[in-house]
Protein backbone atom coordinates (compact mmCIF):
# COMPACT_ATOMS: atom_id res chain seq x y z
CA UNK A 1 0.00 0.00 0.00
CA UNK A 2 2.81 2.31 0.71
CA UNK A 3 4.52 1.75 -2.61
CA UNK A 4 1.09 2.74 -4.51
CA UNK A 5 0.35 5.80 -2.78
CA UNK A 6 4.63 6.88 -3.01
CA UNK A 7 3.59 6.33 -6.84
CA UNK A 8 0.34 8.23 -6.57
CA UNK A 9 2.04 10.99 -4.93
CA UNK A 10 4.65 10.99 -7.60
CA UNK A 11 2.14 11.35 -10.83
CA UNK A 12 0.44 14.34 -8.86
CA UNK A 13 3.42 16.00 -8.38
CA UNK A 14 4.63 15.24 -11.64
CA UNK A 15 1.36 16.88 -13.04
CA UNK A 16 1.15 19.84 -10.30
CA UNK A 17 5.04 20.07 -11.80
CA UNK A 18 3.75 20.61 -15.51
CA UNK A 19 0.58 22.52 -14.33
CA UNK A 20 2.27 25.41 -12.24
CA UNK A 21 5.91 25.28 -13.78
CA UNK A 22 9.04 23.19 -12.44
CA UNK A 23 10.50 26.26 -10.31
CA UNK A 24 7.53 27.50 -8.06
CA UNK A 25 6.75 24.01 -7.07
CA UNK A 26 10.29 23.04 -6.45
CA UNK A 27 11.07 25.99 -4.63
CA UNK A 28 7.61 25.78 -2.66
CA UNK A 29 8.49 21.75 -1.91
CA UNK A 30 11.49 22.04 -0.84
CA UNK A 31 10.92 24.90 1.52
CA UNK A 32 8.43 23.36 2.94
CA UNK A 33 8.30 19.84 3.16
CA UNK A 34 11.56 17.77 3.88
CA UNK A 35 10.01 14.45 2.93
CA UNK A 36 9.46 15.95 -0.86
CA UNK A 37 12.40 17.75 -0.94
CA UNK A 38 13.79 14.58 -1.57
CA UNK A 39 12.34 13.71 -5.02
CA UNK A 40 12.53 17.20 -6.49
CA UNK A 41 15.74 18.64 -8.02
CA UNK A 42 17.22 21.96 -7.89
CA UNK A 43 16.39 24.43 -11.27
CA UNK A 44 13.24 22.18 -12.68
CA UNK A 45 15.25 18.52 -12.47
CA UNK A 46 12.29 15.99 -11.29
CA UNK A 47 13.77 12.77 -9.62
CA UNK A 48 11.24 10.50 -8.26
CA UNK A 49 13.38 7.61 -5.83
CA UNK A 50 11.11 4.51 -5.16
CA UNK A 51 12.30 1.61 -3.03
CA UNK A 52 16.34 3.42 -3.55
CA UNK A 53 16.33 3.22 -6.88
CA UNK A 54 15.48 6.02 -9.84
CA UNK A 55 12.45 5.21 -11.11
CA UNK A 56 11.81 8.05 -13.69
CA UNK A 57 14.68 9.88 -15.28
CA UNK A 58 15.52 13.31 -14.91
CA UNK A 59 13.51 16.22 -17.16
CA UNK A 60 13.84 19.69 -17.18
CA UNK A 61 10.12 20.93 -16.82
CA UNK A 62 11.13 24.26 -17.68
CA UNK A 63 11.09 23.91 -21.27
CA UNK A 64 7.42 23.56 -20.86
CA UNK A 65 6.28 26.15 -18.50
CA UNK A 66 2.82 28.04 -19.73
CA UNK A 67 3.92 31.07 -19.22
CA UNK A 68 7.91 30.71 -20.56
CA UNK A 69 8.30 33.32 -23.20
CA UNK A 70 10.09 33.10 -26.39
CA UNK A 71 13.19 35.07 -26.61
CA UNK A 72 12.28 38.75 -28.57
CA UNK A 73 13.89 38.64 -32.38
CA UNK A 74 17.10 40.49 -32.46
CA UNK A 75 16.80 44.24 -34.61
CA UNK A 76 18.21 42.27 -37.83
CA UNK A 77 16.02 39.34 -37.43
CA UNK A 78 12.74 41.60 -37.30
CA UNK A 79 13.49 43.73 -39.95
CA UNK A 80 14.20 40.78 -41.71
CA UNK A 81 10.77 39.02 -40.78
CA UNK A 82 9.09 42.69 -41.87
CA UNK A 83 11.08 42.61 -45.28
CA UNK A 84 10.27 39.11 -46.47
CA UNK A 85 6.61 39.34 -45.06
CA UNK A 86 5.74 42.20 -47.11
CA UNK A 87 7.09 40.13 -50.02
CA UNK A 88 10.70 42.15 -50.97
CA UNK A 89 14.47 41.28 -50.91
CA UNK A 90 15.80 41.01 -47.92
CA UNK A 91 19.53 41.05 -49.59
CA UNK A 92 19.01 44.43 -51.13
CA UNK A 93 17.51 45.94 -48.10
CA UNK A 94 20.30 44.60 -45.96
CA UNK A 95 22.77 46.50 -48.54
CA UNK A 96 20.83 49.53 -48.01
CA UNK A 97 20.87 49.25 -44.11
CA UNK A 98 24.65 47.93 -43.62
CA UNK A 99 25.85 50.67 -46.32
CA UNK A 100 23.23 54.01 -45.18
CA UNK A 101 24.34 53.13 -40.98
CA UNK A 102 26.00 49.55 -40.54
CA UNK A 103 23.12 49.24 -38.62
CA UNK A 104 23.90 51.30 -36.28
CA UNK A 105 20.23 53.45 -34.66
CA UNK A 106 22.14 57.62 -35.38
CA UNK A 107 21.77 60.65 -37.35
CA UNK A 108 23.92 61.83 -39.80
CA UNK A 109 24.20 65.69 -41.19
CA UNK A 110 24.04 66.60 -44.38
CA UNK A 111 25.38 69.04 -46.61
CA UNK A 112 22.14 71.10 -47.35
CA UNK A 113 21.31 70.82 -43.69
CA UNK A 114 19.36 67.91 -43.71
CA UNK A 115 19.40 65.06 -41.72
CA UNK A 116 19.14 61.22 -42.06
CA UNK A 117 18.40 58.78 -39.19
CA UNK A 118 17.56 55.92 -38.19
CA UNK A 119 19.22 52.09 -39.92
CA UNK A 120 17.90 53.22 -42.73
CA UNK A 121 18.86 57.15 -42.52
CA UNK A 122 15.31 58.34 -43.94
CA UNK A 123 16.39 62.02 -44.37
CA UNK A 124 14.40 65.06 -42.47
CA UNK A 125 12.99 65.90 -45.69
CA UNK A 126 10.23 63.20 -45.07
CA UNK A 127 8.88 64.68 -41.91
CA UNK A 128 4.97 64.93 -42.72
CA UNK A 129 5.56 60.92 -42.98
CA UNK A 130 7.53 59.98 -40.62
CA UNK A 131 8.62 61.99 -37.15
CA UNK A 132 12.03 62.67 -36.05
CA UNK A 133 11.36 59.73 -33.12
CA UNK A 134 10.49 57.49 -35.57
CA UNK A 135 12.72 57.87 -37.51
CA UNK A 136 15.13 56.26 -35.08
CA UNK A 137 12.63 53.73 -33.98
CA UNK A 138 13.31 50.62 -36.10
CA UNK A 139 10.37 49.13 -35.86
CA UNK A 140 8.48 52.30 -36.84
CA UNK A 141 11.14 53.05 -39.54
CA UNK A 142 11.03 49.95 -41.59
CA UNK A 143 7.32 49.78 -41.83
CA UNK A 144 8.12 53.30 -43.52
CA UNK A 145 10.75 52.00 -45.74
CA UNK A 146 8.36 49.05 -46.48
CA UNK A 147 5.53 51.00 -47.58
CA UNK A 148 8.02 53.68 -49.55
CA UNK A 149 8.85 50.82 -51.33
CA UNK A 150 5.76 49.28 -51.94
CA UNK A 151 4.60 53.06 -53.24
CA UNK A 152 7.05 53.68 -55.60
CA UNK A 153 8.16 50.36 -56.15
CA UNK A 154 12.23 50.65 -56.20
CA UNK A 155 14.65 51.37 -53.40
CA UNK A 156 16.46 54.51 -55.79
CA UNK A 157 15.28 56.70 -53.15
CA UNK A 158 18.85 55.53 -50.84
CA UNK A 159 21.97 56.17 -52.38
CA UNK A 160 23.76 53.30 -50.95
CA UNK A 161 20.90 51.47 -53.05
CA UNK A 162 21.58 52.99 -56.51
CA UNK A 163 25.56 53.21 -55.81
CA UNK A 164 25.87 49.79 -53.87
CA UNK A 165 23.27 47.73 -54.35
CA UNK A 166 21.70 47.27 -57.34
Amino acid sequence: MKTKLTKFAIIAMTALVVILGANTLTETLINKSSDFGKYLGRQGNLYAILNGNLAMPSYNLNVIRADAKEPEPTMQEWVKMEIEKAGLSWEEAECIIINESHWENTCNANTNLSTDCGIWRINSVHKDTISFADRLDYKKATEWAINKRLTVGHWNDWVAYKNNCK
